[in-house]
């Protein structure tokens, strides 16, 4: 469960929780969370959860978003009381909120927030095209042990020692790491600070490229790229 608050300026307009692996934001009626403001795009951005992570996704919104200050192009980690910033609209996020408090609307004209039951699709035109190369996580054999390649089959593929992970390792953070699957490649995002690529710390995000060498604390793998049709 995850909990959104939502300002005007600094006048809170609405809070409610959500247990949706994707969360849709903007100005049209069919988002899960509409804000009826013109700074927003009709699809603006969404919220997505995988094996306990949550990543922020903007559409390519024409006004852009902003999570704690900083513009965000394609997708970003959120951690718990980050600040999504969209036009003149800030909303806090909370991870795994036990409970939440309903807020009075007290300018329907401005904002509005739609329940968590969508009833239309983002248009197709909206929805990424498909990298066309499959990448895989291999952890290197050991011994009579042969290399083991783990397929990144989702959006968002999730890494650490919780079971709801795509990949579980020990020694590590429940969630230490995800990789995000865009049209325009494969990003390493680290969700703690166990995180390297060629053996350099991953402080937020880091593109990855064939053959790169990441490490989640002491676990070692290599990043592989290969043809849809073909295997690692």
């Amino acid at each position: 469960m995850y909990e959104l608050s939502i300002f005007f300026r600094e006048t809170l307009v609405g809070r409610s929780t959500f247990t949706k692996d994707e969360l849709r934001i903007g100005r049209s009626a069919d988002n899960d969370v509409q804000i009826d403001n013109l700074a927003l795009s009709r699809h603006h951005a969404a919220i997505e959860r995988a094996g306990g992570a949550f990543i922020f996704k903007d559409f390519g919104s024409t006004n852009g978003s902003f999570v704690n200050g900083d513009k965000i192009a394609g997708r970003r980690a959120l951690t718990d009381g980050d600040r999504i910033s969209l036009g003149k609209f800030t909303i806090i996020f909370r991870a795994e909120m036990e409970t939440a408090v309903p807020a009075e609307v007290r300018d329907r004209a401005a904002y509005a927030i739609a329940g968590e039951t969508a009833r239309l699709r983002v248009p197709t035109e909206l929805i990424q095209r498909a990298y066309p190369w499959v990448g895989f996580l291999e952890e290197p054999g050991t011994g009579t042990k042969a290399p083991t390649a783990h397929a990144i089959t989702r959006d968002v593929f999730s890494i650490g020692s919780a079971e709801a992970c795509d990949l579980v390792l020990e020694g590590i953070p429940p969630r230490v790491a995800a990789i995000v699957r865009a049209s325009s490649g494969f990003v390493l995002l680290a969700l703690s600070p166990h995180v390297r690529r060629n053996g350099a710390p991953v402080e937020l995000d880091a593109s990855l490229a064939a053959d790169d060498e990441v490490a989640f604390g002491g676990n070692r793998c290599f990043f592989r790229l290969s043809k849809p049709e073909a295997g690692p």
